[in-house]
């Protein structure tokens, strides 16, 4: 019973640690910039880099995948943050 008790003193203790907080669209590494009929996944870039991504739609999770050009090279988005 003091087992039980301890576990959930830890766990209400643990909870209210977590802060939650909104997240802005300036806050985020990544940004999406397409999203394919929204069943099979979107393309995302990642807002430091530039590099590009595809985000599989999955059970639970998705697979993240780099975009890359003919040569192997990482394909960039040119456009982030919507600057051209």
């Amino acid at each position: 019973m003091k087992k039980l008790l301890a576990i959930l003193i830890f766990a209400a203790i643990m909870l209210t640690m977590c802060g939650c907080s909104k997240e802005t669209d300036d806050d985020r590494l990544f940004q999406t910039i397409s999203v394919e009929s929204g069943l099979y996944g979107r393309v995302i870039v990642d807002k430091t880099t530039g590099v590009m991504y595809w985000v599989s739609r999955g059970r639970g999770a998705g697979i993240l995948t780099m975009l890359v050009n003919p040569d192997g090279s990482p394909r960039v988005y040119k456009n982030i943050g919507g600057n051209k």
